[in-house]
């Protein structure tokens, strides 16, 4: 018992935070040519505000993938982003894009790789 008691007290908590529940989240896209909520413009930029957006750019593994149908299992990765903060930020719907598009965002939290997918398909 006093091994166990021991060994008990050389023990510590240390909080690691929400590490489990923290996930990206798209709360909605905005056409920033007409200023549509849940439409785009091929070649102009569109808005999105969430939580925890704030992905780097620059890492291939993160940021905004565009599904189409017959496009590329997984989607094909958004190459020109504006700014990016945590709770919003902007990228270049690419030139040529047509129909119904779904949006998938990928973050680096708390040690790993976290996407989300907006729901609602944004659509020309």
């Amino acid at each position: 018992m006093d091994a166990i008691r021991d060994w008990w007290s050389t023990l510590s908590i240390e909080s690691m935070g929400l590490v489990g529940l923290v996930t990206p989240s798209i709360e909605t896209v905005i056409d920033l040519k007409t200023g549509r909520i849940d439409h785009y413009t091929a070649g102009k930029m569109c808005m999105f505000r969430g939580e925890h957006c704030d992905f780097d750019p620059d890492d291939v593994n993160q940021g905004i993938w565009l599904i189409t149908a017959g496009g590329p299992v997984g989607g094909t990765r958004v190459d020109t982003y504006g700014v990016l903060s945590p709770g919003e930020g902007s990228f270049l719907m690419p030139a040529g894009t047509t129909g119904s598009v779904t949006l998938r965002m990928v973050t680096f939290i708390n040690g790993s790789l976290r996407s989300t997918t907006y729901t609602t398909p944004l659509e020309p």
